[in-house]
């Protein structure tokens, strides 16, 4: 029915592996994370027509690879997309932002799905680790509940989860996934205690 060229279009730079974000229907929209110069990290267009309907976010890093989600959280539906420098929670509708989270991090490795539990979001990347925000359950809004503090991927130098692609999985209180080198491993999800 249309196409856009996001190079031509929204001067888009295609990231070092590529364009790897699949889109996401929401209503009446298609919103995709497109990466255009000078405020078009996300673009919502009409799914009918192909016509702009909104952009956001100044696109001051590299986009990342990372899906963006819809969830529902604070009362409202929240469009969270997580990129190259932090997490953004934006209204799916008009792509207003209702909260961001900086969470800078090297070669644009913004990578597996934000996973939603509860009240948990939590991110997880190679080199830093991972990072769990309390959602508000009265308005939309996050808090940092932890974060790793770690610069290294290496097992030995790691002390919360390091997901390049996997997603991790929250069960109850407990964050578990594949690690830095295949390495399994359960955290306390309420502190990001490593358990095993």
């Amino acid at each position: 029915l249309w196409r856009v060229d996001t190079v031509a279009d929204y001067g888009a730079t295609v990231p070092v592996q590529g364009t790897s974000q699949a889109p996401l229907v929401e209503g009446d929209l298609l919103i995709a994370m497109v990466g255009g110069d000078p405020d078009a990290k996300v673009v919502a267009f009409d799914k009918v027509s192909g016509a702009e309907v909104w952009r956001a976010i100044d696109n001051t890093s590299e986009t990342g690879y990372s899906a963006p989600i819809v969830i529902e959280a604070g009362g409202v539906r929240q469009l969270i997309a997580w990129h190259a420098t932090a997490i953004t929670s934006l209204n799916p509708e008009t792509g207003a932002q209702y909260w961001e989270q900086p969470f800078a991090i090297g070669g644009g490795m913004a990578i597996a799905t934000p996973v939603r539990s509860g009240r948990y979001l939590v991110v997880s990347q190679f080199f830093n680790g991972s990072m769990m925000l309390a959602l508000n359950p009265d308005r939309p809004d996050a808090r940092v509940l932890w974060q790793g503090g770690a610069r290294s991927e290496m097992p030995d130098q790691t002390e919360t989860l390091h997901s390049i692609i996997s997603t991790p999985v929250v069960v109850g209180d407990h964050l578990y996934g594949v690690g830095s080198y295949g390495e399994m491993r359960g955290l306390d999800a309420t502190t990001g205690e490593r358990l095993w």
